[in-house]
């Protein structure tokens, strides 16, 4: 019977694992679902019209972060998205569950 829980327990983790995958990665959009769940009524505020006038401001060259200029494509693109978070996740969860799994053998 503790195989059996611990089989069940291994598959249940898996399938939260891959539904998390899935929604980081984009996969599964919730997008406004989770809302309706919880029964809040959405209210529109209406918009009102109101002229304003605002001072011409005086335009200066003057860019105080840029230190260089880009005069031509770009040449590289940063690495970013999920391979950048999972993959390092997926290994350390690795490397803990094989650390884990030899400690607890070593107890028994």
């Amino acid at each position: 019977m503790e195989n059996m829980n611990k089989i069940v327990s291994f598959i249940l983790g898996l399938v939260v694992v891959v539904v998390f995958l899935a929604i980081v990665s984009g996969k599964i959009k919730l997008g406004g679902k989770l809302s309706n769940i919880t029964g809040a009524v959405k209210t529109t505020p209406t918009p009102t019209v109101s002229k304003l006038t605002l001072p011409t401001p005086q335009i200066t060259q003057y860019n105080q972060y840029q230190t260089q200029k880009n005069n031509g494509a770009v040449k590289t693109i940063p690495a970013t998205g999920s391979p950048t978070l999972l993959v390092p996740f997926v290994l350390t969860g690795l490397g803990s569950g094989l650390f884990l799994r030899k400690s607890g053998k070593k107890q028994a």
